[in-house]
């Protein structure tokens, strides 16, 4: 799709609330064939040759092989000249066209068929197990099913077998639980390979996962679904039901499908002649013979025009066209605020207002989009505390929201006001000012950043301390400077992020480290503790969420640097040289197709595309 297209998309439908989220071609239909978006790009084949594509529908690996498999864990299955191996982001092979049959990386290992044996390969292309059975799946939970002449069982990654080859069928764990057959009956065992769910059940649903703590399990021709222990938590009462996902779950009867709470109440009618399940909040489902998209409340998202209509990754959905049958994605429209005005920049939304560059000049809106006041600067920050910092000539002083210039401009730079005090620089060095202009602090400072938590960082003598609004040194200058380019560390829940021998550490108010790890450098903005949690850059690991003990408790979804102050937060991300919105859940709000985007601040987020910049609403 080309930036015009692009800007089309975004402009288009202005008059639509947001809230209403509906669907709308992102990439028309153009394919032959197309998969599902994996880790930022999906495979799509035109003509007999596959390729990959992100989400603005550009080729990352243009179409050159005979068949592929999307992404995972970096690298993807594709096959030239009858042989499977795997590529890189590149298209370039690090495993080469050498096997019968691949399946997909997980946890760094990959079942590969040569001959008629499988066994399994590093990402380094490195056999690690030997060829040695009829069958291989890949690891989940550190556990793979493999098969010997017609037996299954389990091994771990170092081919160890965990659980014997007892039965006639098996499936991957997932919640510390993994499906069995044996003859008729199925059941489910733990990781040990002990019965945990005894083997007394027609079937399960598809895939035979757990998933939100439930599976859907068929007993005497109906089905319900059962928790980790195998008590019903919703009795069988259906004809057929699928997996549940946002705490919902497809479920038959009458021959029609609608949707389940985990109570087993019903919030979306039987209404439809088939469903898949939830994905990214949309599902796919199909009434009177063609596919569309709804929301958890029911609602059309997308209409049923599709001949198919799959589930929604990495915040775009595959369907197929009914007008020529190619194949195309889909996603949530964006539509920009203020008539879709555009600037050539745009700053966050602050206090009601947001500075935005029109020409070679910067002024301020409001929420409506409408000019502040008439007046214009050669450069201006975002207000704070009812006072932004505006450039006129070569000096910088502060107006007020009616445009008057409240400190006279006398200043070489200056910052945001906060806790009544702003930080300039003037003959050189950084101090502070009050609302009347009048210095607070001194101007002794090599550098001086914003108060928060009623202290501030300073540099004196290339180290960094924290100084009070009366200028007293409460935290010694002793800690590293921030890195080139990266802000000081802000107190927030009592803690600031100061560098110390090379490794991010977390102090209190009286400059005693309470936090340390092997936390690496920040850039920009520096980390910071919302809601006890703190996202950093760990040695070996990449980005972790720590709690205030600085223990690992999790990982933040893929391009997020930053914990969310709500579970319903959008927060941007990056994926394929290219921003988008996620959830704090890592679910896609809006696909990574724009240049740059700012945070939502205030319910806005200002979004650039082509050269231009715009401000898009939260989703209600």
């Amino acid at each position: 799709m080309s930036l015009a297209a692009l800007a089309g998309l975004l402009v288009h439908q202005i008059a639509r609330p947001a809230e209403a989220a509906r669907l709308d071609w992102y990439l028309s239909p153009q394919w032959d064939q197309a998969m599902s978006f994996s880790e930022g790009v999906a495979a799509v084949s035109s003509g007999a040759r596959w390729g990959f594509i992100e989400p603005r529908g550009r080729w990352t690996v243009g179409p050159m092989f005979e068949d592929v498999r999307p992404f995972r864990e970096g690298y993807a299955p594709a096959a030239s000249e009858g042989r499977w191996g795997f590529v890189d982001w590149r298209g370039k092979f690090v495993l080469p066209p050498c096997c019968e049959q691949v399946e997909p990386f997980n946890q760094g290992l990959a079942a590969v068929k040569s001959g008629d044996k499988w066994g399994y390969f590093d990402v380094r292309g490195r056999a690690v197990l030997p060829a040695s059975f009829d069958l291989a799946g890949g690891f989940y939970q550190g556990r793979a099913v493999v098969s010997v002449e017609g037996k299954y069982g389990y091994i771990d990654r170092s081919g160890r077998q965990v659980v014997g080859l007892l039965y006639d069928e098996a499936w991957p764990f997932a919640d510390e639980r993994a499906a069995v057959r044996l003859k008729r009956s199925m059941g489910f065992i733990d990781l040990s390979g002990e019965i945990a769910i005894p083997l007394r059940w027609d079937a399960f649903s598809v895939g035979q996962l757990f998933s939100e703590g439930l599976v859907a399990a068929s007993s005497g021709g109906l089905w319900g679904f059962i928790d980790t222990e195998g008590r019903w938590v919703v009795q069988p009462s259906y004809e057929a039901a699928g997996v549940f996902s946002g705490g919902l779950a497809p479920v038959r009867r009458g021959g029609r499908w609608g949707y389940i709470s985990r109570r087993g109440e019903l919030v979306i009618p039987f209404t439809f002649e088939d469903a898949m399940n939830f994905s990214e909040g949309l599902a796919a489902v199909a009434f009177q013979g063609r596919w569309g998209y709804i929301d958890r409340r029911g609602v059309w998202a997308a209409d049923p025009v599709f001949l198919e209509a799959w589930p929604f990754s990495d915040g775009l959905g595959r369907v197929r066209s009914a007008s020529d049958g190619r194949w195309g994605f889909v996603g949530r429209r964006t539509p920009p605020l203020f008539g879709g005005a555009s600037f050539k920049a745009a700053g966050d939304f602050t206090e009601g207002t947001a500075v935005v560059l029109s020409g070679d000049r910067k002024h301020f809106i409001d929420e409506q989009g409408r000019p502040l006041f008439p007046g214009s600067f050669k450069d201006a920050g975002g207000f704070s505390e009812g006072l932004a910092a505006v450039l006129s000539g070569d000096l910088w002083g502060y107006a007020d929201k009616e445009g008057r210039l409240v400190i006279a401009p006398r200043f070489q730079a200056a910052d945001s006001f906060s806790g009544g005090l702003a930080a300039v620089k003037s003959g050189g060095r950084w101090g502070y000012v009050d609302k009347q202009g009048h210095w607070s602090v001194k101007n002794l400072y090599e550098r001086a950043w914003p108060f928060s938590g009623g202290l501030a960082a300073v540099v004196r003598g290339k180290k960094l301390g924290y100084v009070d609004s009366k200028g007293a040194l409460k935290v010694a200058a002793r800690f590293s400077l921030p890195p080139k380019g990266a802000e000081a560390g802000a107190f927030s829940e009592g803690l600031a992020a100061v560098l110390d021998k090379g490794r991010t550490v977390f102090i209190d108010a009286s400059g005693k480290v309470l936090v340390r790890g092997k936390f690496l450098p920040w850039e920009g903005e520096a980390p910071r503790f919302q809601w006890g949690v703190a996202c950093v850059r760990v040695a070996e690991m990449g980005w972790r969420y720590i709690n205030r003990e600085g223990r690992i408790i999790g990982a933040p979804p893929p391009g997020i640097t930053e914990p969310a102050g709500r579970s319903d937060e959008l927060i941007p991300f990056f994926s394929s040289r290219a921003w988008g919105y996620k959830k704090v859940d890592g679910t896609v709000w809006l696909p990574a197709v724009f240049d740059a985007a700012r945070p939502f601040r205030e319910g806005k987020a200002a979004v650039s595309l082509g050269g231009n910049w715009w401000y898009i609403s939260a989703p209600q």
